[in-house]
């Protein structure tokens, strides 16, 4: 496991924000999501049970919030470890560019989680909005 904080120290970052963990546990959507909207002040509960169903919306919602808090950097762990609701959350993110968001990942491959089609490939953005930046 690379020393997350050494490399972040060589990223042009403006104030970290949040670090939070993706690996998520099995029935338990939204792990990294849900770390984030506490980070802002907020909660899952904030929202309706609605738009928990839509994570384009949920998406939506925090990107407001974080944009609040802009400027800032969201610091994502285990991403590839990410369920089907937050990677595509993370998605959304990663088109936005009031937020950096820092993807930490495995040396596995990232794949769009199983359990549906998201509205956005976390893949495609990870290959289309990222710098790779690899640790020891």
């Amino acid at each position: 496991m690379p020393d997350h904080a050494r490399l972040l120290r060589k990223l042009d970052l403006p104030r970290v924000l949040a670090v939070v963990d993706a690996h998520a546990e099995p029935g338990s959507p939204y792990a990294a999501t849900g770390a984030l909207l506490r980070a802002v002040g907020s909660d899952l509960a904030d929202l309706s049970s609605a738009a928990l169903e839509e994570p384009s919306r949920v998406a939506h919602f925090l990107a407001g919030l974080l944009r609040v808090e802009a400027p800032c950097a969201v610091v994502v762990e285990n991403a590839q470890h990410a369920d089907v609701a937050d990677a595509e959350v993370l998605a959304v993110l990663l088109h936005r560019d009031d937020v950096r968001l820092v993807v930490c990942t495995g040396m596995e491959p990232v794949f769009d989680p199983p359990g549906g089609l998201p509205a956005v490939s976390f893949r495609g953005a990870l290959a289309s909005r990222t710098v790779l930046v690899e640790g020891i």
